[in-house]
């Protein structure tokens, strides 16, 4: 699936049609808003795999409304290195310490 990494939120976010088709269960409800609203929305702990980058448990909160994309935030982001070159039109996204 697609995903948008998002240094601006402090969590991750799965979209409801998936969360639904998983069959989750929220094990919590998190405070979320952006400039068009606020709202509690339900959260779940899933296991995450960005592949040859990140794997584990983590809390990731239902997207509304329905987008067809993840949104990894800090929550998943402070595990791993991102650097942006604006200029030069590149990223590079990798775990510290990770051999090149």
């Amino acid at each position: 699936m697609a995903g948008l990494l998002d240094t601006g939120a402090s969590t991750s976010f799965i979209p409801q049609a998936v969360a639904s088709e998983m069959g989750l269960t929220p094990r919590a409800w998190y405070q979320v808003g952006s400039i068009h609203r606020e709202a509690k929305e339900p959260g779940f702990y899933v296991v995450l795999t960005i592949e040859g980058l990140f794997e584990g448990t983590v809390a990731i909160v239902e997207m509304k409304p329905a987008y067809d994309f993840v949104v990894v935030g800090r929550n998943v982001l402070k595990h791993l290195r991102l650097v942006f070159d604006g200029p030069g039109g590149m990223f590079e996204l990798d775990r510290p310490g990770q051999a090149d």
